[in-house]
């Protein structure tokens, strides 16, 4: 029973895929079939996800999502991959209660994210980078241009398989039918899983555009992906085989390079994400305020009052310094100690000169101090350039 009912199952999938056809030449009915078909599966998901309703995490999303879906709706990014047609989808935004860095979409523009990755973007320009690479699959219809392939490159050997599937098990011969079915799933999969990887650098491309016409910083979306190529750098590689649908983070990323330099797009994960933030911190030591300057977290110099000049104005100083002297592409080899041993330099500008007030106030001296200070920025630099 339980591969009667398999093979049911089988070949009502099969023949509802074979149906759905969009090689028609009216485009409105070819989005009205599109629309029905990511309708039904989001009934289907729906139920089977935990939904966030409402909140903060919703109104991000659907801000974000409604101005990149006015762009995606009027303007027709040519698919290097997919479905070259402009159509009208109503954009619908859900945000899955799942801590997995995860976004799918679905045909017709169901659009879902995970909270998981939103906590994972650190701004609007990267969770809109994702959402315009989701948008991009709906936009150029992957789902459905994939569906057809399918169908068109097995056409007749699923027909045949289901044939001598039943064949197989009205003679009772269990092991042969599962075999075939198999074997035909795989196949199937083996197609999607090429289609896919194509569909992802499509749509890496489009969401480029995207965010260019809505105001969002391209490199937000390659920011992003620089962190996920960053994570699989660090863990075990894995091949999944015929199972594997996007091509590595670290290739996307070099790709969204070119289309960059391109566009004359400046690439500065700076002004998109939490790289080589300079912050300050405030103590409270013996009833006064003490600044430490950070870098990414990472303590650079903590500076006395002097002169006049409370330590706090000076750490200030000393950040604005620093946030106008680096970029993404500030090199480790661009921070350096000044001649006169105490002042700390960054491609050229001064950003830091340790006083003895400093040295009462560290107890290590002004040559020491810029040194640990060079040291921590490098460190924070060189960490960049391995999360690239």
């Amino acid at each position: 029973m339980k591969l009667l009912r398999l093979l049911s199952i089988y070949m009502l999938i099969t023949v509802s895929l074979t149906s759905v056809s969009f090689a028609a030449l009216d485009p409105a009915k070819e989005d009205t079939n599109e629309i029905k078909l990511g309708q039904d599966a989001s009934v289907q998901i729906d139920k089977d996800l935990k939904l966030i309703k409402s909140g903060e995490e919703v109104d991000r999303v659907n801000r974000i999502g409604a101005k990149l879906a006015v762009v995606v709706n009027s303007i027709n990014i040519p698919a290097i991959w997919g479905i070259n047609r402009l159509s009208q989808f109503n954009y619908t935004f859900k945000v899955v209660d799942s801590p997995d860095i995860n976004a799918f979409s679905l045909p017709g523009g169901f659009i879902y994210v995970n909270k998981g990755l939103i906590a994972a973007c650190q701004s609007d320009h990267e969770l809109a980078g994702v959402m315009a690479h989701e948008l991009g699959h709906a936009a150029h219809h992957h789902r459905v241009y994939i569906m057809n392939q399918i169908n068109h490159e097995t056409r007749g050997i699923s027909g045949l398989v289901q044939v001598l599937a039943a064949a197989a098990m009205m003679s009772k011969n269990v092991d042969a039918a599962r075999g075939l079915l198999t074997g035909v799933n795989a196949y199937e999969t083996s197609i999607e899983s090429k289609y896919s990887v194509e569909a992802e650098v499509d749509a890496d491309n489009a969401a480029v555009y995207y965010m260019m016409k809505s105001g969002y910083n391209p490199v937000g979306l390659y920011s992003f992906m620089s962190r996920l190529a960053s994570d699989e750098m660090r863990r075990p590689s894995v091949n999944w085989g015929i199972m594997e649908t996007h091509p590595p983070s670290q290739e996307r990323a070099r790709k969204m390079l070119v289309l960059f330099e391109k566009n004359n797009i400046p690439v500065n994960r700076r002004d998109v994400a939490t790289v080589l933030g300079v912050t300050v911190k405030e103590d409270d030591v013996a009833g006064r305020k003490v600044s430490t300057l950070l870098i990414d977290g990472a303590p650079v110099a903590k500076l006395a009052d002097r002169e006049g000049e409370p330590g706090t104005d000076r750490v200030k100083k000393a950040q604005d310094a620093m946030d106008m002297s680096l970029t993404d592409n500030t090199r480790v080899q661009d921070v350096v100690v000044g001649t006169d041993k105490k002042s700390v330099y960054i491609a050229e500008r001064k950003v830091l000169v340790f006083t003895p007030e400093d040295e009462a106030l560290n107890s290590k001296s002004p040559i020491l101090l810029a040194s640990d200070a060079v040291t921590a920025i490098r460190k924070a630099i060189w960490k960049t350039k391995i999360d690239r």
